[in-house]
């Protein structure tokens, strides 16, 4: 009879089942399964796998010395003295050994999973943001041109073509939209608009604004109530810079 039949044979004439002894001993099923399948390779560093042989050949009234006697010759080719087992304490398992094999598929599992939720992460964001990524944003402090009014020059001696005179701006989402604004290098509002959202701002001085929106087509734009053109496509990226006059200036 095989080594591994006398401890099932033993354990069914007691009538216990494999989770019975797990809780009697406290040993793991797998270990015990893998006493009587003579499976040793799943088994743990030496002394504690002859520690598990002997309580379970106790439990099943066993000669406890013979059994573990048996198992040392079997699983490591040559019977040692007893104390000889002391030496196994705190040796660490080879790192490729067998009974490594299923921590390191443990391991690259939850590499693999952490890779993945990282994509998923930056997919979401760059979703929330509408095609926003961290390096498109702009700085929260632009350095932004002196305002020119009326009929003044920029500094090249050309004519500003977005300078509008104004003390009163809407923004209208009509679809998800990121949007950045910018009054005198200071930003006033940062944030994603959802359908339907409507930022109003009313400024007493007269205000060089800068604005950023992540979905041109998704924002409508009002100065002083009314209306202005398309700012663009749905999905595209836009950046304009306009002067707004204080009514009382």
């Amino acid at each position: 009879m095989r080594w591994g039949e006398k401890l099932k044979e033993a354990r069914e004439k007691y009538g216990y089942t494999i989770d019975d002894v797990e809780e009697e001993t406290k040993i793991r099923k797998l270990y015990l399964e893998a006493l009587e399948n003579e499976d040793f390779d799943l088994l743990p560093p030496r002394i504690y796998s002859v520690g598990f042989v002997k309580r379970y050949a106790r439990l099943l009234n066993l000669d406890e010395k013979t059994m573990a006697d048996e198992f040392k010759l079997m699983a490591y080719g040559q019977e040692q003295e007893e104390n000889n087992d002391n030496n196994d304490i705190g040796k660490i398992a080879p790192p490729f050994g067998p009974q490594n094999r299923i921590k390191f598929k443990n391991v690259f599992a939850g590499l693999l999973f952490l890779a993945i939720a990282l994509w998923l992460g930056n997919f979401l964001l760059a979703y929330i943001l509408d095609g926003q990524t961290a390096d498109s944003l702009p700085d929260k402090t632009p350095v932004v041109e002196e305002p020119v009014k009326n009929n003044e020059t920029a500094k090249n001696g050309q004519p500003r073509d977005n300078i509008t005179e104004a003390d009163d701006l809407s923004v209208l989402a009509k679809g998800k939209c990121w949007l950045l604004i910018i009054a005198d290098g200071e930003e006033i509002f940062q944030g994603t608009l959802q359908a339907g959202a409507k930022q109003d701002f009313n400024f007493e001085e007269n205000k060089q604004i800068y604005l950023k929106a992540g979905n041109a087509g998704g924002l409508e734009l009002s100065i002083n109530g009314e209306k202005q053109d398309e700012l663009g496509q749905h999905g595209e990226v836009i950046e304009m810079e306009f002067f707004l006059e204080a009514e009382d200036q």
